[in-house]
């Protein structure tokens, strides 16, 4: 039994009312108010109305100190200066002195029994139980009816993602001692304090019940500050206890069952209006409403919009429900967006980044999180140890976009409160950003920035700008804009010139076989390697045009094709069709395509960042000839591979071709490159440089063991 049990209340009901400009609206308001204070003066129910008045307008400050307040038992008026109705809401409640406490707004109407229903039902139930009215009647720039049913019959998965209440709720003031509204100022990036604390009540165990035949009469205005939270705020609650796991788990066990087993509530529309039509106690308390407000039209009653609070879906809730299950307790400091798992260049060099974390703070964990459709992830093996990977895409079961960035959004406040966040550029990582940045300011952001997509057209360059007007827009949240090549680096550097700071490049590390198994000194085979997606980023088109002049030249070479297309789709039939090409199907990683095979490696890409395929050719002995785009002139040079620089496809494929004569031309020059190559990749892409770099970056720990 609660201490606050045994304590003496001075009234039955403390009335909180919140007012800062609404002068215009006072004498209807509190005609409504003291009608139902009148009501339940009749049946013995003492009431004190505590007027909080936040930053008020001189009319309404003018409009309180001049009333008497005499149909209240007791009256108080406290003058803040909060500008936040969760706060002022806190502070009413502080001056109470009721045993119950009903929150009211300053330009709203209520049937006039509707303060003696809501303390009777409050009474009469036997657990701990949140009142509200059992209808809504919205009236002034829109129109409808709501009927609310209590938490036997709208699922406490609801929750998740909507308000299945309002912000007019009654309960006694033990609730109110264990819960504080919280500042949701639109400048906060959340919003609807009253959602939040019935999340709260929620996760304490108490229920919703509505009080039979009340009508709550809610004005619609044009530029309210609900409108307005709608339209600069994130459109959600701050976070509550009712979202932790634990918690979760706890409070909607049972719902979820219900809603396994399709026990699931719904009223039509009509129902709910005709109802409420043939109910003769309400259409007496719409009329009395409409005598102060004429507003409160009876006419649009016939044809009024209705609906219930059971039709706030709860499948996000529930899909938020399993999720917390394969969370199991466990809780992050680095959080991974990533649309997919899969091999690339990309993928393997955030793989190295999170391993290299790992290896150097050993103590850390990582939640792999992603939110795009992939028919199956790849490379999960090669996750850093203390990893969870979760798939939110099919976690959501095709529920859209803005559910899958909502249950980010709750994961990360869940488990990794303080975690640092990593973004792989992607629609869903970067459509996630912009929604919660300003909500997500307590953790450090690193992005991870590889190229921006380039054409070649009318004989120009053209840049997509997805990513850079990303980084302009957003890079200022960022602690660190990660790259892999100096390309990228530079160039933002210049042109984002206030995020120069912030902008490092880490090159890539890969593992390089001893002498004795490169062989470098080999005979050619005549066969040459193309390893990479079959995606129209890698132009494998232009390994047919290839294959077609070497032919047409009578150059006596083969060309293995290995890979699968991922984000587009390439007909690998065109590939079947050349007597040149023989297609190997897709690879999970270099090593088992037997690089020792091939006389060269042949890369084809239309715009990059700095390939790791490439420094993998280079560290196998092998001879790259690749086109001069992105961060490739990085890595290969003249010393050691062939370099394209042209971009008209009739003359790049010529560049291929006289490469692919020039490599065949000079056996001991193309052992040179071979060892130029290799000399690069070990003293600038080796692992203990690598690991000595990210240490500088990231400013951690130790390399704890030798690292070659």
């Amino acid at each position: 039994m609660s201490n606050l049990s045994a304590i003496k209340y001075t009234y039955d009901i403390s009335l909180i009312l919140n007012l800062h400009d609404e002068a215009r609206f006072l004498r209807r308001t509190m005609m409504s108010i003291i009608e139902a204070v009148q009501y339940a003066r009749g049946q013995k129910i003492s009431i004190e109305l505590v007027v909080v008045l936040d930053k008020p307008d001189q009319a309404t400050k003018s409009w309180v100190t001049s009333n008497s307040f005499q149909e209240f038992d007791g009256y108080k008026i406290v003058t803040v200066n909060n500008g936040s109705l969760g706060l002022s809401r806190r502070d009413g409640v502080s001056h109470a002195s009721g045993e119950f406490i009903a929150t009211c707004d300053a330009d709203d109407l209520v049937s006039y029994n509707m303060f003696s229903e809501l303390y009777f039902s409050a009474k009469s139930t036997n657990r701990p139980a949140v009142v509200v009215p059992q209808y809504l009647y919205a009236f002034g720039d829109k129109f409808h009816l709501v009927e609310y049913f209590g938490t036997d019959k709208v699922s406490k998965l609801a929750f998740f993602s909507g308000h299945p209440y309002i912000s007019r709720i009654f309960a006694s003031a033990e609730l109110f001692a264990k819960i504080s509204y919280v500042d949701a100022a639109v400048a906060s990036g959340f919003a609807y304090e009253d959602w939040h604390f019935n999340c709260e009540a929620l996760s304490l165990g108490w229920e919703f019940i509505s009080a039979k035949d009340t009508v709550f009469f809610y004005r619609q205005r044009p530029n309210s500050l609900l409108q307005l939270s709608n339209e600069r705020s994130t459109k959600q609650t701050p976070y509550s206890s009712y979202f932790d796991p634990v918690n979760y788990l706890r409070v909607c066990t049972s719902h979820y069952s219900y809603w396994v087993d399709g026990e699931i509530y719904s009223k039509q529309p009509e129902e709910v209006r005709e109802r409420f039509r043939n109910n003769a106690v309400c259409i007496e308390l719409l009329h009395a409403a409409s005598s102060i407000e004429p507003a409160i039209d009876y006419a649009k009653l016939n044809n009024v919009t209705a609906f219930t609070n059971l039709d706030i879906p709860a499948r996000a809730g529930a899909a938020y429900f399993r999720l917390c299950k394969q969370l199991n307790g466990n809780n992050f400091t680095d959080v991974v967006l990533l649309p997919f798992v899969t091999t690339g260049g990309g993928e393997k060099y955030i793989l190295d980044v999170l391993n290299g974390i790992a290896e150097l703070e050993p103590e850390r964990n990582f939640l792999i999180l992603t939110g795009e459709r992939i028919v199956q992830h790849s490379w999960l093996d090669k996750l850093p140890p203390n990893s969870l990977f979760i798939d939110l895409y099919r976690a959501c079961e095709g529920m859209g976009s803005e559910v899958i960035e909502l249950m980010t959004l709750r994961v990360i406040q869940s488990v990794a409160p303080q975690a640092r966040i990593f973004l792989k550029s992607s629609t869903y990582a970067v459509s996630f950003f912009k929604k919660y940045a300003k909500v997500l300011i307590q953790h450090h952001i690193v992005y991870f920035r590889f190229l921006d997509p380039v054409t070649f057209e009318r004989g120009h360059l053209w840049t997509s700008g997805f990513d850079f007007d990303f980084l302009s827009e957003y890079g200022s949240h960022f602690e660190l804009i990660l790259t892999d090549n100096e390309t990228i680096a530079a160039r933002d550097r210049n042109l984002l010139d206030t995020l120069a700071p912030k902008i490092r490049c880490l090159y890539a590390h890969t593992d390089i076989l001893p002498d004795e198994e490169l062989n470098l000194a080999r005979k050619p085979t005549g066969r040459l390697l193309w390893a990479s997606r079959l995606d129209l980023q890698k132009r494998p088109h232009l390994i047919i045009a290839i294959a077609r002049r070497l032919a047409s030249r009578n150059v006596k070479v083969k060309i293995d094709v290995y890979g699968d297309a991922i984000l587009d789709k390439f007909n690998v039939v065109e590939l079947k069709k050349s007597d040149v090409i023989s297609y190997k199907g897709p690879f999970s990683s270099f090593e088992e395509l037997q690089p020792a095979k091939y006389d060269g490696f042949l890369y084809t890409s239309a715009f990059d960042g700095l390939p790791n395929v490439l420094l993998e050719a280079l560290a196998s002995g092998l001879t790259p000839i690749a086109a001069n785009v992105g961060g490739i002139a990085e890595l290969i040079t003249a010393e050691n591979g062939f370099l394209i620089d042209d971009f008209d496809e009739d003359k790049l494929i010529d560049g291929y071709v006289d490469a692919i004569c020039q490599l065949y031309a000079d056996k001991e020059a193309v052992n040179k490159l071979r060892i130029s190559g290799l000399k690069l990749v070990r003293e600038r892409h080796s692992k203990r440089v690598f690991l000595e770099k990210l240490r500088d970056i990231f400013d951690i720990g130790e390399i704890r063991r030798p690292a070659c």
